[in-house]
């Protein structure tokens, strides 16, 4: 099934079309998860334009990699983004955290049990900040899914 995230009634006497219309919603929900987070990184980023370096951009996607991508239950969210404030810092964190939190429930609920799966919904192009209008890349870089296997382990290439 392809769901284009747009929401259009579905005759209500049908259990398949109730299903993908809960998918539909359910995806729904995981761009509105990453819509709140890309919002809160532009606020912070309002003052604090570092946010969109590179050395940020590293430290910003330990936690969506650790907590979300591939969940490693030993990980631990820092305190310090490389941003030049503890408040930025603390904002990012809490974001971080509250994004991380809610994306593995509703992934999870989705059954969007792999890397791959959560990583698609994840690197969505189609949602954007309403503050700055930027998207995940902006704060986050790309992730090649081909560079990876399911369980998220870096696949090797030759040469």
């Amino acid at each position: 099934m392809v769901c284009l995230r747009v929401f259009r009634p579905f005759p209500v006497n049908s259990t398949v079309t109730r299903r993908k219309s809960h998918l539909c919603l359910t995806l729904i929900e995981m761009d509105e998860l990453l819509r709140k987070l890309l919002d809160e990184l532009d606020s912070i980023g309002q003052s604090n334009e570092e946010i969109y370096d590179s050395e940020c951009r590293d430290k910003i996607g330990d936690p969506i990699l650790y907590r979300f991508l591939r969940p490693d239950p030993q990980y631990y969210v820092p305190d310090d983004f490389g941003l030049r404030t503890e408040d930025a810092n603390l904002r990012a964190k809490a974001a971080l955290i509250a994004y991380t939190d809610d994306a593995r429930k509703t992934a999870g609920d989705l059954g969007l049990n792999t890397f791959h799966a959560r990583l698609e919904a994840f690197q969505n192009g189609d949602v954007a900040s309403t503050v700055e209008n930027n998207y995940f890349d902006d704060f986050f870089g790309w992730i090649d899914p081909d560079r990876f296997d399911d369980s998220g382990k870096s696949i090797q290439r030759d040469g």
